[in-house]
């Protein structure tokens, strides 16, 4: 049967994995879950002007989202057993990580500029 919580990049700590590891993904679930929300007003505040503050708190929960989500990943590689196939079960994660980067750097809005 397929795991849909897996399907969808938020698979957690493996059954098998450390005792660890099944505490510490117990201890940051709620926390990233509200680092996570934060990606919505940040997108709100990054689509202000530049110049206007809002953009600024924007750049910072940015950084927030990218610093909280980067840690948490390699720390919950770090005390499972299966590095690699938790990044997979996790593959969420990754692209939050990314999309975090890309925001931050401002990829995306170079990349629409191109277009």
């Amino acid at each position: 049967m397929i795991d849909l919580r897996i399907l969808f990049g938020v698979g957690g700590v493996a059954p098998h994995d450390t005792p660890v590891a099944h505490h510490w993904a117990h201890r940051l679930r709620w926390p990233m879950t509200v680092i996570a929300l934060l990606a919505l007003p940040a997108l709100w505040f990054d689509l202000s002007p530049p110049e206007v503050i809002w953009h600024h708190l924007g750049r910072v929960l940015d950084t927030l989202i990218l610093l909280a989500f980067s840690a948490e990943l390699l720390w919950m590689m770090h005390v499972s057993r299966q590095p690699l196939r938790y990044a997979l079960r996790n593959w969420l994660d990754m692209m939050i990580i990314i999309a975090a980067a890309a925001s931050l750097f401002r990829i995306a809005q170079e990349a629409l500029n191109n277009v």
